[in-house]
């Protein structure tokens, strides 16, 4: 009761817009008060009475003042840093906010370094917050993203990155998003973009053995469940610079028991039109897992390839043009969601071809000019395929 009061009192002209300002300063600048956001629940309490993108935004800016304060003054006891940075945490995931969780991130990475602060004893804090387990699960993907932002800032200073923290990193996101139960909601799990985007965690040997198997596995046994925070993932991941997703996408070598593509593939046969819905999105997320780096004339080239996206593709037309078979798409139900896929793919490959110019952070990776006689192969199939 007295939390709500003084929460109430203080901050009810800041959370609607009105106030000045100098009430989010004092709390952050008494370690009293600091010690109310942290330890005494009041900034849980705060994010729970935040109902606007403004107010969110408000607390948000008191939290990481009070994170960062805490640092510079209290670096003797930092016991209260972990409670603030799990209010930031429930904060996010109250929000549900992508954009406050990169204004967090960003803040905080230019605020550690700023004023040199210890950003280890930070990045510890997040981890700890992610280790929580229950109904306070959900605060590992704000948690990840915010430990992992902090984790690549250091690495650009230090060019070192330790192999514990990153496997540490994604132990929990996998064991967040495919064992607890219930499974989260996707929209959650969209709160870890940041670190699933950072490809100095999530690279290519993290996808292969630990991301796309613990992946294809779930997806089996929970169809239903996983679908959606599959689609989630791989969205996050086509912003990833170096993921080639091919070897999962087919039976046998390295992604034998994987098999992304027949698992999501058969889905778009699917009684229920959600599952219809997710399968052709999360078909067109693997085809652009497609990247490629091979040494030039000018040094190591990056582009992408056209292997994932000939994988997809290729599987679209054959289950479009078979009548019998497990894979055939009979019904104009099953088949709308490969036109879509299709549409989707061609998209994709049009945006990429060499020479065009993309409006993303990705617009310098692009096909290379010698796939481009095995696109046309490759538009001329699905033509044939629609008009046959």
């Amino acid at each position: 009761e007295e939390a709500a009061a003084w929460i109430t009192s203080s901050y009810d002209d800041e959370l609607d817009g009105d106030g000045d300002g100098e009430g989010f300063s004092d709390a952050a600048g008494t370690r009293a008060c600091r010690a109310r956001l942290g330890k005494g629940g009041l900034g849980v309490l705060a994010a729970n009475q935040c109902n606007s993108p403004h107010s969110f935004k408000r607390i948000a800016t008191l939290l990481q003042t009070a994170v960062l304060a805490t640092l510079k003054e209290e670096s003797d006891n930092l016991e209260n840093l972990e409670p603030l940075c799990h209010a930031l945490c429930h904060l996010i995931c109250q929000a549900r906010d992508l954009s406050l969780l990169n204004d967090v991130a960003g803040s905080l990475v230019r605020g550690l370094s700023e004023a040199k602060h210890d950003d280890r004893a930070v990045y510890n804090a997040f981890v700890a917050v992610a280790r929580l387990e229950g109904g306070e699960s959900v605060l590992v993907f704000p948690a990840v993203s915010l430990a992992s932002s902090i984790l690549t800032s250091s690495l650009e200073s230090s060019n070192a990155i330790k192999h514990n923290d990153k496997d540490e990193l994604i132990n929990l996101f996998l064991k967040a998003s495919l064992t607890s139960t219930p499974f989260p909601h996707p929209i959650h799990v969209a709160l870890a973009t940041p670190f699933l985007t950072s490809d100095h965690i999530i690279d290519q040997a993290a996808f292969d053995e630990r991301l796309a198997p613990a992946l294809g596995l779930k997806l089996r046994a929970h169809p239903e469940s996983v679908l959606p925070i599959l689609e989630v993932i791989l969205a996050c991941l086509t912003n990833n610079r170096r993921i080639d997703g091919s070897k999962h996408m087919v039976d046998g070598g390295d992604g034998a028991s994987t098999n992304l593509l027949s698992s999501v593939s058969k889905h778009l046969k699917s009684a229920k039109l959600e599952m219809r819905w997710l399968a052709w999105k999360t078909l067109v997320h693997l085809a652009k897992l497609s990247y490629s780096e091979r040494e030039g004339g000018m040094g190591r080239q990056t582009s992408l390839n056209l292997e994932s996206t000939t994988l997809v593709t290729n599987a679209l037309c054959e289950a479009l043009t078979a009548t019998t078979g497990s894979t055939a798409l009979t019904t104009s139900d099953y088949r709308s969601g490969a036109y879509a896929a299709l549409e989707g793919v061609a998209i994709y490959i049009t945006n990429k071809l060499p020479g065009i110019n993309g409006h993303n952070e990705l617009s310098s990776l692009q096909f290379a000019e010698r796939d481009t006689p095995n696109i046309a192969e490759l538009a001329d199939k699905v033509l044939s395929t629609l008009v046959g």
